[in-house]
């Protein structure tokens, strides 16, 4: 179940010395839980990508009807919805395509957003990333995003995923272009097949205009669904544990407190377990209290001096007062 992400080309590592508490928090978080958000991905890349006679997903985007215009994925979820780790894990996972950030060899290229980069900045950082000579600054932005396409074409990017794309809609005058230029990607005998990442607001946004949208599949990442779920989770948390010889608290509820405290978000179960795994290494012991678990929750949050979801005792009990005083 432990697997590389998201720095993901080299093979897993064996754990570090067990008495670098350091070295042994970098190695968790370079695992990665294998989940059934990864089949759902996989089924709605083989909507969008052709496959070969094996079934193999390929880099080359599916072309649709007579207009022969490509599409794209709009994957979306809260902050810390694994949103990131999923797409790069399941990219560079597939022979035929292969994931780059600009200088690497790959077929899907990997752009992160800048935040209030203006629809041109966002041209110019790719065409940075991807090693083009310097730009004349007085380029217009129609002429830049061209340049972007003729680079990701003469580089053999087929893929261009746009991850934290909601940062291109933070200038509301320049939503409309930045609408269309996102369609545009998806048109053309250079067509682009387009992945776009982010927060909730994303896809509202695209929504706007029908022409964009409806060009994009969709993958909502969303927090735990059900017991089956949480279940897979603690496994994968106690095998981690086990493999660093650290040991969680023995609590039939242990997983209902933290789906609770985190809002059920898979990325913030697991950031504080590791967190609650390091304080507890940190002070010389290997096993994880409940208390270790709150005081994340403390910093994470906010409150202090207030009872939390990992206060000792019935768990069914405690968890109805939360709620009864609206704990979140």
């Amino acid at each position: 179940m432990t697997e590389l992400a998201p720095n993901f080309s080299a093979p897993v590592p064996e754990p570090p010395d067990l008495a670098d508490t350091s070295a042994c928090l970098k190695w968790l978080r370079e695992r990665y839980m294998k989940n059934a958000r990864d089949t759902a991905l996989d089924d709605r890349l083989k909507e969008i990508l052709e496959t070969d006679c094996d079934g193999k997903l390929t880099a080359v985007p599916q072309r649709n009807g007579l207009i022969q215009e490509v599409r794209g994925l709009l994957t979306f979820g809260d902050s810390r919805d694994g949103k990131t780790a999923l797409l790069a894990r399941n990219l560079i996972r597939q022979p035929l395509i292969g994931l780059s950030y600009g200088t690497e060899s790959g077929r899907a290229l990997y752009i992160k957003t800048p935040p209030d980069a203006s629809l041109k900045g966002v041209a110019m950082h790719i065409l940075k990333k991807t090693g083009y000579p310097e730009v004349n600054p007085r380029i217009r932005t129609h002429e830049a995003w061209d340049e972007v396409v003729h680079r990701l074409d003469m580089r053999g990017f087929t893929i261009l995923w746009l991850d934290e794309a909601h940062h291109m809609f933070e200038r509301s005058g320049e939503v409309k272009a930045v609408l269309r230029r996102l369609k545009n990607i998806m048109q053309g005998d250079r067509a682009i097949l387009l992945i776009l990442s982010g927060i909730p607001s994303l896809d509202t946004i695209v929504r706007r205009d029908p022409e964009t949208s409806e060009r994009l599949i969709r993958l909502r990442l969303g927090g735990l669904k059900g017991p089956e779920e949480r279940a897979d989770l603690l496994r994968f948390l106690k095998t981690c544990g086990l493999m660093i010889k650290v040991s969680l608290p023995d609590d039939p509820h242990l997983m209902e407190r933290l789906d609770f405290a985190n809002g059920g978000s898979l990325g913030l179960i697991v950031e504080n377990t590791y967190s609650a795994m390091g304080r507890a290494m940190r002070r010389g012991d290997r096993s994880v209290t409940l208390d270790d678990f709150a005081k994340y929750a403390e910093q994470k949050k906010g409150y202090a001096d207030q009872e939390g979801p990992f206060e000792p005792g019935d768990w069914p009990t405690l968890h109805k007062v939360l709620e009864q005083r609206g704990w979140t």
